[in-house]
């Protein structure tokens, strides 16, 4: 009878990383939290959110394959992060296309607003307002 510590199964290989490797790849994580950084100080327009989803996707990507050891897992392991990535990116467009329709739906001038926006134009709005206030501070 075998152990849990025996790994003398010819069909399961265990990979032994160096430490050397991990090093390597937390230095490529903290360059790249500090272009996370960087980047977050700049003014790259409608760029900014793509530039900074690149950034954390790479992250992912490194700690995945290599802390997560992915990389050299068996294909079930990878097809299963495959389809976590890609519900992730349906789940963020989905997100990024209600987020960009907001602009294009608007909603209908209420009854009240009209009235308002008549009052505004006539100048009513303004002195309804500093009699209120005149009110208030005389006690009335």
């Amino acid at each position: 009878m075998s152990s849990h510590g025996d790994h003398t199964n010819p069909g399961h290989q265990v990979h032994v990383s160096s430490t050397s490797m991990y090093l390597t790849i937390l230095g490529a994580l903290i360059v790249l939290t500090g272009l996370t950084v960087w980047v977050a100080f700049q003014d790259l327009g409608w760029a900014n959110d793509i530039v900074a989803l690149g950034i954390a996707f790479t992250k992912a990507t490194l700690v995945v394959l290599f802390f997560m050891h992915v990389k050299y897992s068996g294909r079930i392991i990878k097809f299963v992060v495959l389809c976590a990535v890609s519900w992730l990116f349906v789940m963020l467009s989905l997100t990024y296309i209600d987020y960009g329709s907001r602009d294009i739906i608007k909603p209908a001038a209420t009854p009240v607003d009209a009235e308002y926006q008549d009052l505004v134009d006539r100048g009513y709005a303004k002195k309804a307002k500093a009699s209120a206030s005149h009110g208030k501070e005389t006690g009335h």
